[in-house]
């Protein structure tokens, strides 16, 4: 979903969100642990993930998906809408998602 080049800074990009986000639980826990007790620390903590489920709807599918999907609608039903009873279909899609400029396997 990313490029080769771009591949080691989206990786290092993940591990510091993950460590931030250790941090900041770790702050949420000090904060709030002592005072007012582990069952809002756990409420506190799922404030992320609740934001996350609701702007679900509105987040775009991956790349990958989408050309995946698209393989296999195009691969399903040929030209005149009989089920495709071979390679070509799947092969034709292939090449419409290489000259596309998708360089991974269209299953």
């Amino acid at each position: 979903w990313t490029t080769p080049r771009l591949r080691g800074h989206v990786m290092v990009l993940f591990s510091v969100w993950w460590t931030l986000g250790t941090m900041a639980e770790a702050c949420l826990a000090w904060l709030l642990l002592n005072n007012l007790g582990w069952r809002l620390l756990v409420a506190a903590s799922a404030v992320p993930q609740l934001l996350f489920i609701l702007m679900y709807p509105w987040l775009p599918e991956s790349p990958h998906l989408l050309m995946a999907q698209a393989v296999a609608a195009r691969a399903a039903v040929d030209g005149n809408g009989s089920k495709a009873g071979g390679a070509a279909a799947g092969d034709a899609a292939a090449a419409e998602a290489k000259a596309a400029g998708y360089e991974g396997e269209a299953r």
